[in-house]
């Protein structure tokens, strides 16, 4: 389990860091400088989305756990080599800025962060919780890990379950072992580098982003904003919009805000000049090209979060309805067919609204072993029970299981089966 641990963490990080140059894309189209925080924070959660996405998609088919690894690993290679041919064609050399300033105070804080956050994960592996939420989550990624098929239900917890079939875990010690490292630390990640680009000043930044790490091991002490807390819910659909896609966006409309600013400047410094030099013609050129790509990009991703929050909270609504629909149907009149043979039925059993149990027929001594699991199955706490006949043969069963007092009813009928042919 630590190998697959650690393997998972390592691969998951080495996809995330080549899939995310297009963050790097992004922000060089318009000018803005690039770490490499953003680019495993921006690839990690392009890689949870395109996952995502594609259970909804396998989902409606009905895909297979392996086919579904199999066309999302494609898309994400697809991905990540045309993010390396759009650097080529375009030209674009990263050159990662260096964060400087950083002092004594600043990293015994960010030091003590980290314990923070190493202890939730700790307590996460080790304290299982019984939120509903949680064993929802649990529940959806189970039923996909022993089915091998996709089916319409929450798509993170989908994709847990793809995976977890894909790497031979079991749902339970995948969700509480192997992945809360990887993500949790990409969340937090996501938040640093949102912070950062806040915040002007290191001290600024440490003292954000603890702030951040207190609320999420506080679990932000409100029940309901529980689902988007990486206390309990780190592995949820809210918790990746708001801890994942918020702060990427953040930190790219916020570096956008900061060199369209910068760019504006610029303009107004060379607004008397009378020519420019060939080398910023050619440089604004790519600038223009690029950012139309970012654009672009961005566009699509908003589409993909858009396509799957709005299915989310369909699927969300028709469980509730489900639910709902389930407990309407418990509370009217049901009706169970005995078949102790599993072809002729010996008999039936009513249940009304109210609990109150009527059971007809029952047959001979032969089904009494039958007819008493039945009951404890269905309800054995008879009222009134009706037999065709005071014989063996019809009232046999009665007879047996009210003598080894497995049930007891109220009142027991007698009623002759004929055939009425009057109505034929």
């Amino acid at each position: 389990m630590i190998q697959k641990a650690v393997a998972s963490f390592i691969v998951f990080y080495l996809i995330a860091f080549f899939i995310g140059g297009w963050g790097d894309i992004i922000l060089d189209s318009f000018g803005a400088k690039c770490s490499i925080r953003f680019r495993i924070a921006f690839g990690g959660c392009l890689m949870m989305l395109l996952g995502m996405f594609a259970c909804f998609v396998g989902s409606l088919f009905g895909m297979s756990t392996t086919l579904f690894i199999f066309l999302t690993a494609f898309a994400i290679s697809l991905i990540g080599i045309l993010g390396v041919i759009a650097r080529k064609r375009l030209g674009i050399r990263i050159i990662y800025e260096t964060d400087r300033g950083l002092r004594l105070p600043d990293i015994v804080c960010l030091c003590i962060a980290a314990v923070i956050v190493v202890y939730q994960i700790y307590a996460v592996i080790h304290n299982q919780s019984d939120n509903p939420q949680v064993l929802r989550g649990l529940g959806i990624a189970t039923v996909v890990y022993d089915t091998g098929r996709l089916f319409v239900a929450e798509p993170v917890n989908l994709f847990i379950g793809a995976v977890s079939a894909a790497i031979r875990v079991h749902p339970l010690a995948f969700i509480y072992g192997i992945i809360p490292v990887p993500l949790i630390l990409l969340y937090y990640l996501c938040s640093f580098e949102a912070v950062r680009t806040v915040c002007g000043t290191w001290h600024k930044t440490v003292i954000a982003f603890m702030t951040v790490v207190m609320l999420n091991t506080w679990g932000y002490q409100s029940e309901k904003l529980i689902p988007v807390t990486l206390l309990l819910s780190w592995f949820g659909f809210g918790v990746f919009l708001v801890h994942g896609v918020l702060n990427v966006s953040a930190v790219i409309l916020i570096r956008y805000l900061q060199t369209a600013r910068q760019g504006v400047n610029i303009e107004e410094e060379n607004e008397n000049e009378d020519e420019y030099s060939e080398e910023w013609d050619m440089k604004k050129h790519k600038i223009v090209n690029a950012r139309n790509l970012a654009i672009g990009l961005g566009a699509l991703a908003l589409i993909l979060v858009m396509t799957v929050f709005v299915l989310n909270n369909k699927i969300n609504r028709l469980y509730a309805a489900t639910v709902n629909l389930q407990e309407d149907m418990n509370s009217r009149c049901s009706i169970y067919e005995f078949k102790p043979d599993g072809d002729v039925s010996e008999g039936y059993l009513i249940k009304d609204s109210d609990g109150k149990i009527t059971f007809i027929g029952g047959g001979g001594e032969e089904n009494a072993d039958a007819l008493g699991t039945f009951l404890e199955k269905y309800g054995n706490n008879v009222e009134n029970w009706y037999v065709y006949g005071n014989d063996d043969e019809d009232a046999g069963a009665l007879k047996a299981l009210v003598s080894e007092g497995v049930v007891s009813p109220d009142n027991v009928y007698v009623t002759e089966r004929k055939e009425i042919k009057e109505f034929k």
